[in-house]
């Protein structure tokens, strides 16, 4: 800018002096109004040089601006594929995207509680009368407070259950009583 300015002055002040050597007459009057001339231009060049760097930071800013909106926009033009948008298989997604796929269900919450429904009988499974066996379960011959023996003692049924074994080809049904003594 130096080079520039010192350029600038020579012609300006070679063009004054050749339209002054006609017309002028007075050489301190020539010489102020040169002055003031070079003075004001030096004022505008300097105006000028700031109003270029504020600019320059403007479009900077702007600059970093585009490239953040078009890096946003390339996510939602080009989403990363995965099984629900390409032939990917659903085992190669990211952890994430399995963990939402699996845990999003698609049905609506209903105003039911859960379990059993008011007014609907419960099925169950129907008990044989005459199980191919019987098993029952004494508790120990001595009672657990008193140490006294429970030999004579007798026992009354707490509780059965049922279990089916279908391992062979016919079921075998066998009834499983639980007793205790009072």
């Amino acid at each position: 800018m130096f080079n520039f300015t010192n350029g600038l002055v020579k012609f300006i002040f070679s063009s004054y002096i050749y339209m002054m050597v006609e017309h002028v007459t007075d050489k301190d009057k020539a010489l102020q109004a040169i002055t003031d001339r070079l003075s004001s231009l030096e004022k505008t060049v300097s105006n000028q040089g700031t109003e270029i760097c504020h600019l320059n930071r403007v479009i900077d800013q702007k600059d970093k601006t585009i490239h953040d909106l078009k890096k946003r926009l390339t996510k939602y033009e080009e989403p990363p594929k995965d099984s629900n948008n390409s032939s990917i298989p659903p085992t190669q997604d990211t952890m994430t995207k399995q963990i939402i796929r699996h845990t999003n269900s698609l049905r609506k919450k209903s105003e039911r509680k859960t379990d059993g429904q008011p007014g609907h009988d419960g099925h169950f499974l129907k008990k044989y009368d005459n199980p191919d066996f019987i098993i029952e379960h004494y508790p120990d011959n001595v009672c657990e407070c008193c140490r006294k023996s429970l030999a004579d003692v007798e026992a009354e049924i707490v509780g059965t259950s049922q279990i089916i074994d279908n391992r062979y080809t016919a079921n075998k049904t066998c009834n499983n009583g639980t007793l205790t003594i009072w």
